[in-house]
């Protein structure tokens, strides 16, 4: 599963949910899922107020997925507009930062990020993220499952 894209697990016309290629969280400890907006912005305030007040309703419904199907035993939200541009050197039309959600599944027993402590994640230089466990199939069925549920 490692190989594939991110893979698109629910979408609407102006947002997408996706499973990340190389989660940052263990599928073990919960895993890891990301909101797009479809809108090119880099910060929250520039969407407009409908796109914001579902953004809300997207992260709840990925938390409660994530806390039904998974074996997460809590939630983490980090919104980030900056990180796109890492991966391009230069801004081109369409390509630089762009808003996105993490959502992340937090375990008590998890060995890799201490429960009631803050995420730490290694230098990306450091090849961590080839040691996460992605997702399984089943998981990402049942994920989807429940957001196609609660969503429609």
């Amino acid at each position: 599963m490692k190989e594939q894209l991110n893979i698109i697990i629910w979408e609407n016309p102006r947002f997408e949910i996706r499973v990340p290629r190389e989660p940052h969280i263990d599928a073990r400890d919960g895993g890891h899922i990301v909101i797009y907006p479809k809108a090119r912005v880099s910060y929250t305030y520039k969407l407009p107020k409908r796109d914001r007040r579902e953004l809300i309703e997207l992260e709840a419904a990925c938390e409660k997925a994530m806390l039904m199907k998974l074996p997460a035993d809590h939630v983490n939200i980090q919104r980030n507009g900056n990180w796109f541009f890492l991966e391009h050197k230069t801004t081109k039309k369409g390509v630089g930062p762009h808003l996105h959600v993490h959502i992340y599944g937090r375990s008590k027993k998890s060995k890799r990020q201490p429960w009631g402590q803050a995420l730490k994640f290694p230098d990306i230089k450091t090849g961590w993220l080839k040691t996460i466990q992605p997702y399984s199939k089943k998981q990402i069925i049942l994920l989807t499952k429940a957001l196609k549920n609660m969503l429609g």
